[in-house]
């Protein structure tokens, strides 16, 4: 609050400023800053590579006993990651400099498509990490920012049911320019951003414990028994696994060369 206060005092905000000099100013004291009361989590930043999409490019990677190996490949790069020290992920962000309307093009690219996929695959790492236990996959949230200029959007996705993930976007709110509008624009953010991080602080304790009820019997019973087997246990067959997203289709440019190094080869 104090950051946002010497911005109002200066007049900082009513100038345009790269995206960085937000991140450095606006989004890095409210949300990072928000984030650090979580136990044992990290706010990765600088295009950092998601671990959880990497997982999800490498799923099919095998090795090669003729041909070359297949390159490894890294995950996407987001302009915030939230990860724990065991490199498990619950949200992201991505951040741009201006913003025009939420039908601008970086805007729903960012926000339909980009960070709806690096959520997916968080959720499928954080559920594949719990061996795909029904009652944890069903209270699981990540949670994405789509920062843009002094504004914020919220996204959450979760599986409450079925095989479908459910994707729920939040309000646009802005860092007010001046201390006049504060409590009616700067605090509803704020407001957000504190929401966001107990839901994450939710989950986390989800995982941790691997079961949501710690006292469900047949939670414990089914950890017990597939422990130390690669075979998954009886208990565990009417799990649901939800799939994995689709890959990004390739450009013209990228296919053409893909072509020449196989005939390179």
């Amino acid at each position: 609050m104090y950051t946002i206060l010497q911005e109002y005092e200066t007049g900082s905000l009513r100038k345009d400023h790269h995206e960085r000099w937000y991140n450095m100013h606006l989004w890095c004291p409210i949300v990072d800053r928000c984030f650090s009361y979580v136990d044992d989590m990290d706010t990765i930043r600088d295009e950092s590579c998601s671990i959880a999409s990497g997982i999800r490019k490498n799923a099919n990677r095998t090795a090669s006993g003729v041909n070359k190996m297949e390159r490894q490949k890294v995950g996407r790069r987001g302009d915030f990651i939230l990860r724990t020290s065991s490199n498990l992920e619950f949200g992201g962000a991505e951040a741009g400099r201006t913003y025009k309307t939420d039908k601008g093009t970086k805007w729903l690219v960012e926000s339909g498509l980009k960070l709806p996929k690096l959520l997916k695959d968080m959720i499928v790492q954080l559920a594949s990490n719990a061996e795909w236990s029904t009652p944890v996959l069903r209270n699981l949230k990540t949670i994405g920012f789509v920062h843009a200029d002094c504004r914020q959007m919220l996204l959450e996705l979760d599986c409450p049911e079925g095989y479908v993930c459910r994707l729920s976007r939040g309000n646009i709110f802005k860092v007010a320019d001046s201390i006049v509008t504060h409590t009616t624009e700067t605090l509803p953010l704020i407001a957000v951003t504190w929401r966001a991080k107990e839901t994450i602080q939710e989950c986390l304790n989800i995982v941790r414990r691997r079961t949501v009820k710690i006292d469900d019997e047949k939670e414990v019973l089914r950890i017990i028994r597939s422990a130390g087997s690669n075979k998954p246990s009886k208990m565990a067959d009417n799990n649901i696994i939800i799939p994995d997203c689709f890959g990004t289709p390739l450009k013209k440019k990228a296919i053409l060369n893909q072509k020449n190094s196989f005939s390179c080869a």
